[in-house]
């Protein structure tokens, strides 16, 4: 057996279960422990029940397929997650019996009231398995369900549940099986009753708490209708067995049969909880996010994408629309900050993978009839155009279809597949290079001045950005916030503007050296005087920025980069404003590029009002600086995880660890822990006044360092 090794954010090493051959292929211990785990659960239970046990099974597991199938156009719960709530329903078998034996050995068998207490614990004790559940996921996936997906998680562990206990009564009193509908598999009829079963009054309560959820802004609804769902389960479950049972009082017992109407009653308050819960999901998925293209389903037709590709779109549309609902209904200054971050991160993902997946179609772009091979009139149909087969060719009459679509609509072809630098419409005065880095926004290029033959950085926006008002609003934000700031840590600009070919472009000062990322990823944690000597600077930098009312909102270490100065071998410059914020004095909403609930920056450096969409000003950037300061100490960031979700829940909710017990050869920790500390306090509040106090801590701790 491998022991497998993960490094854990403190820089030390974490032992998993390990993995095991398993022909050519590896599985991890901890899931076969689990299978075995499941199969020690259900071996003694078809041995000690025979046909029943495998009968029950499948009965319960038929009822969740058919709840799982009619709810499918409105459900978000994975089926993993089912699963868990099914285990999790067969593990509270185990707590009942537990709990119960004791109970009623205390009160004696013949004690006639006892089912008044078994009852209510056996409704409580699935339902609780269902509440840790949702509780686990209350810093996202929570947020994302439906009423549907509550009812199902119910089902699913009252499934688990009842499979046991059904298995062993029909084995001990060998009752023949007489099930009520192929339908509705785990109920019976006995007799004149109907035996609802455990799957089913569970899922009845959890359906009406899920209801509930979902009206959780109305309180005075909401929490009668949970209510009625428990109570409802608990009289049909509690009149069953106590209505069978010799020694209890026979009036009691005439009365919870009358009122339960022989078992009718639940379920038929099932059926109506499943189709009130369906319905108020459909109308909250049909009529619930702003209309627009990034959040409609979208058209096979339309994309080159797999079948799961657009069944997870579905499912993310399904799961906004859900958060979206309850995120509506928040007063902002209760607005829980998981819900905050949870809209925003379904949103942006819904956007990328809208402009991922969209076709390169434009104005620019010239068509052709499939049939005639005649060019059409825009704007067309995508669905009705193919691309001519000769464009790839460099022939003369596709560089004139070219230049026609180029020099007709304005912007640069999809058809053409010359390199980009070479299209690009510069001034002459310009003369790109080479290609020197590609974003997500922009792309940028080594340049020089044809007069002055001074080296010069060119960004130009991604020419499929061109068209979206937004960006070009955003680079053109980019050029205004970096051209009216004159600092030495700060990069200069030269210009900005549009080519004709509507090309927005902008010309920086050409910088030398390396970035701070890299720096760290090939010499590791800095030595205190080297911290010191590249974050005065920088703060001194953002300092000045804040002045000016810039907020840059995306501080990381690929974004200072170490020049060499007549000063200094390790002279910081602060790159990249595509995302800063500008602060007019009315606070405005004309430089407002993105509203609340946006996500922007990168995970690692963002600071907790980022990662939850809410109001950001300069505190973020001193957030930012901290973090990034805290990776050139310790090496690593002070908060990691597998995915960047995980990673915004940590900056929201956690404090890293001390870099001391990551660095131990960080010199005098004690002046730099406290500091880093501050700039990563959760409130904003907490964090330093200013960029200038920062700057002013950070030249005591430089004195200190030279005192000793």
């Amino acid at each position: 057996m491998n022991q497998t090794r993960i490094v854990a954010p403190n820089g030390q090493s974490a032992a998993t279960w390990g993995t095991i051959a398993l022909g050519e292929s590896r599985v991890q211990v901890r899931h076969i422990v689990v299978l075995l785990g499941v199969l020690l659960w259900l071996l003694p239970i078809f041995i000690s029940t025979g046909v029943n046990g495998i009968a029950w099974l499948a009965f319960n597991l038929a009822f969740l397929i058919i709840l799982i199938v009619v709810t499918s156009f409105v459900r978000t719960a994975p089926l993993h997650k089912l699963a868990i709530c099914f285990l999790a329903g067969g593990l509270m078998t185990g707590i009942d019996l537990g709990l119960t034996l004791p109970l009623t050995k205390m009160m004696g068998a013949n004690f006639p009231l006892r089912h008044f207490i078994t009852v209510p614990l056996e409704e409580l004790l699935k339902l609780s398995a269902v509440a840790f559940i949702i509780w686990k996921g209350r810093r996202f996936s929570s947020w994302t369900l439906g009423a549907t997906d509550v009812l199902l998680m119910g089902a699913a562990a009252g499934a688990g549940f009842g499979f046991v206990e059904d298995s062993f009564i029909h084995a001990i009193q060998k009752t023949a099986l007489n099930n009520i509908s192929v339908l509705i598999p785990t109920s019976e009829m006995i007799g004149s009753r109907v035996v609802c079963g455990h799957a089913v009054w569970t899922a009845l309560t959890a359906g009406a708490a899920g209801i509930a959820l979902l009206l959780s802004h109305a309180k005075r609804i909401a929490i009668p209708v949970a209510l009625i769902g428990l109570a409802i389960s608990i009289m049909d479950h509690l009149a069953l067995n106590y209505g069978t049972y010799a020694g209890g009082i026979v009036w009691l017992q005439n009365i919870l049969n009358t009122v339960a109407i022989n078992g009718y009653l639940a379920l038929c308050l099932f059926v109506f909880v499943l189709l009130s819960a369906i319905i108020c999901d459909l109308a909250i998925t049909m009529k619930n996010l702003p209309s627009t293209k990034e959040f409609k389903l979208p058209r096979r037709k339309d994309r080159h994408e797999p079948l799961s590709a657009l069944w997870d779109c579905i499912l993310d549309l399904r799961r906004l629309n859900y958060s979206y609902y309850r995120y509506r209904h928040y007063q902002k200054s209760d607005l829980p900050a998981p819900l905050a971050l949870t809209v925003a991160v379904l949103a942006k993902r819904l956007v990328n993978r809208y402009m991922a997946a969209e076709p390169a179609v434009g104005a620019a772009t010239i068509f052709y009839d499939g049939a005639t091979g005649e060019r059409l009139p825009g704007p067309v149909d995508p669905a009705n155009v193919f691309i001519p087969a000769n464009i790839e060719k460099e022939d003369p009459a596709t560089k004139d279809i070219i230049a026609e679509s180029n020099n007709k609509a304005g912007g640069i072809s999809v058809f053409d597949r010359r390199p980009l630098k070479d299209l690009i419409d510069l001034p002459d005065r310009y003369k790109i290079i080479e290609e020197v880095f590609k974003g997500g926004m922009g792309i940028v290029f080594r340049a020089k001045h044809t007069q002055t033959r001074a080296n010069l950085a060119i960004k130009v926006l991604h020419p499929h950005l061109a068209t979206d008002s937004n960006y070009l609003l955003r680079f053109e934000q980019e050029a205004k916030a970096a051209s009216q700031l004159q600092h030495p840590n700060i990069v200069t600009v030269f210009d900005f503007g549009v080519t004709p070919n509507s090309v927005a472009y902008l010309v920086m000062e050409w910088l030398e050296g390396p970035s701070l990322e890299k720096v760290i990823k090939l010499s590791g944690p800095m030595s205190a005087q080297r911290f010191i000597s590249i974050f005065r600077p920088t703060a001194n930098a953002l300092a000045h920025a804040h002045r000016k009312g810039v907020v840059h909102r995306d501080i990381k270490p690929s974004n200072i980069i170490l020049t060499v100065s007549d000063v200094s071998a390790d002279n910081p410059k602060i790159v990249d404003f595509g995302i800063a914020k500008i602060l007019t004095e009315d606070h405005s909403d004309k430089m407002e590029l993105t509203t609340a609930g946006d996500v922007l920056g990168s995970p690692f450096f963002m600071s907790p009002e980022q990662c939850s969409g809410g109001k950001i000003d300069y505190r973020s950037d001193i957030y930012s600086l901290g973090c990034v300061m805290y990776e050139a100490l310790c090496g690593v960031p002070p908060h990691t995880a597998s995915n960047p979700l995980q990673v915004f829940a940590k900056h929201l909710n956690e404090m890293p660890k001390q870099p001391r017990t990551i660095n131990p050869a960080i010199i005098r920790p004690e002046l730099f822990e406290p500091m880093l500390f501050k700039c990563l306090q959760k409130s904003p509040d907490k964090r330093f006044g200013s960029m200038e106090e920062l700057e002013q801590e950070l030249k005591i701790i430089e004195d200190s360092l030279r005192r000793s």
